[in-house]
């Protein structure tokens, strides 16, 4: 029976990964024919890629050599203070510089909202109504005017954007924790190398939206999961438990696919249940803990909504999930007006529900099987082809606004030219992003490869993790870049764990086998 069993988990590991493995791919090929679209708008200097390769190989190398030279414990510290540091201050410049206001989507409706709410009428007067899933970003907005307001300074986009900055640096080192709790510190440096390439040098930085607000309370869940089942202290693993309902819940209300990695976990905690209860009842005691928090976290959210003074909230009137899914299913799956339209046309809420469903399904059923597989690919790699995130996308020419106030100087109008969408080197912030985009999804794919190579839960609760966001991405509105942010996470730790587990040359298959399967017995 044990046997059989083994057999049954190693076909769904294989199926599971190699369908992972598929999106991979799919995304890998996608961003090399993106890099052949800005060659041929002749938007790529030769010295620049030399320059990205070059470094992109020592980033390499410092990984290879780490798994071959562990890292002097005095040196961990300094080494990402100096790394990090450079990032923060670096982005801290940015939203120095170069923010500015929004205008024609969700950020900058927000913020128009909460500057001028007193003269707003007709449909600004429903906006959280139609879309209570920004609720939450509405409640940072006014928490950072009050501060502001303090030192005697209005709300602007700036102090949003040093806010955006110090949350995105606080998920790095959140994610860093994480890694070198699950295994060593050369995993966490690994990891961090890789999150600081992705997130740390991007300009997503002054666009103050949930896509980068959300990643301080994810990272701070996944620590406070791995925490959780790490631990043999009975009070941290409770309150471990507790903190991550509570964090999941921000995450949700802030994005609320950014969760998949709570569900992804419900497999693996059902297949761990018989070895937890060998140990006794504390796993179990924290499980229903951290229920609790989700619970009293939910539950606490909906009663700030209900109380909160700052607007009027109408439930019929929001927007279902089934309507994500409607657009989902059309063109590349990117937001499209005709659809808002017709869910807001609707004003009895089960039946808008119903039509954006029963709308959803006829768009597949008339695609047929082939031609499904064909909006797909094409919607997939609209999704994850950009390495910058899809920058400049959102809004279109109103991504950011043209005639909206901004920093003089020389060195601000030199990085607002790097910067901005219309700014004149644009195509060289391209360029290195979609470089780096490349190699991270060539190193995604060879560490799918090496995850077949071991049995620890945290390896499948990530492989898991990272096909939940692909079908999220493949079903629900997507067909831009910046829906990944939210996820980039959970790549930075699968890459970072895979790296940590795969064995150097000197040692023994059978060797690295036993290690692995101790290590994983002292983890359950």
């Amino acid at each position: 029976m044990k046997k059989l069993g083994l057999i049954l988990y190693w076909v769904v590991k294989v199926l599971l990964t190699g369908t992972v493995g598929i999106y991979a791919v799919w995304a890998l090929t996608a961003a090399v024919r993106y890099w052949g679209e800005l060659q041929h708008q002749n938007a790529v200097s030769g010295k620049l890629t030399l320059l990205m390769i070059i470094v992109l190989l020592l980033v390499t190398g410092l990984g290879v050599l780490l798994k071959f030279r562990p890292l002097p414990r005095r040196w961990f510290w300094p080494l990402v203070a100096v790394l990090g540091g450079a990032a923060l201050l670096w982005q801290l410049l940015l939203a120095l510089t170069t923010a500015t206001s929004i205008s024609g989507w969700d950020p900058w409706a927000v913020y128009n909202w909460l500057a001028n709410r007193a003269s707003l009428t007709g449909q600004w007067q429903n906006y959280f109504s139609y879309n209570p899933n920004n609720l939450l970003l509405l409640y940072l907005y006014r928490t950072v005017q009050g501060v502001m307001n303090l030192f005697g300074r209005p709300l602007s986009w700036t102090g949003l954007a040093v806010v955006n900055a110090f949350g995105i640096a606080g998920a790095g080192v959140l994610l860093l924790l994480t890694l070198s709790k699950l295994f060593s510190r050369e995993a966490a440096l690994v990891g961090y190398l890789l999150w600081l390439l992705l997130i740390g040098i991007t300009p997503w930085v002054i666009v103050p939206y949930t896509d980068t607000f959300v990643l301080l309370p994810l990272a701070a869940a996944l620590y406070c999961g791995v925490t959780l089942i790490g631990t043999a202290h009975r009070r941290t693993r409770l309150i471990a438990g507790f903190l991550l309902g509570l964090f999941a819940v921000i995450s949700y209300e802030m994005k609320a696919s950014a969760i998949v990695f709570l569900i992804a976990a419900v497999p693996i905690v059902l297949l761990r249940l018989v070895p937890w209860r060998k140990a006794g009842r504390q796993p179990l005691l924290a499980a229903g803990v951290a229920v609790l928090g989700l619970a009293v976290g939910y539950g606490g959210f909906q009663a700030v909504n209900a109380v909160q003074p700052l607007v009027t909230i109408h439930r019929a009137m929001a927007t279902p999930a089934s309507h994500y899914l409607m657009i989902g299913a059309k063109g590349t799956g990117q937001f499209n007006q005709s659809d808002a339209d017709h869910t807001r046309s609707i004003k009895n809420p089960q039946q808008r529900s119903a039509s954006d469903f029963h709308i959803w399904e006829q768009r597949i059923a008339s695609m047929g099987w082939n031609g499904y597989r064909r909006f797909a690919a094409v919607k997939m790699a609209a999704t994850t082809q950009d390495g910058t995130y899809s920058w400049g996308e959102e809004g279109g020419d109103r991504f950011l606004d043209r005639e909206g106030p901004r920093r003089s100087g020389q060195l601000a109008e030199t990085l607002q030219s790097f910067v901005y969408p219309f700014g004149s080197r644009i195509r060289y912030y391209r360029q290195a992003a979609q470089l780096i985009w490349i190699w991270f999804w060539a190193i995604v794919c060879l560490a799918l490869v090496g995850s077949l190579f071991t049995r620890r839960a945290a390896i499948d609760w990530l492989v898991i993790s990272l096909l939940g966001s692909f079908l999220f991405l493949m079903l629900f509105e997507a067909g831009r870049t910046r829906y990944m942010i939210q996820f980039v996470p959970l790549y930075v730790l699968f890459v970072g764990s895979v790296w940590a587990i795969l064995p150097t040359r000197g040692e023994r298959p059978v060797k690295a086998r036993k290690a692995a399967a101790v290590a994983a017995k002292a983890q359950d």
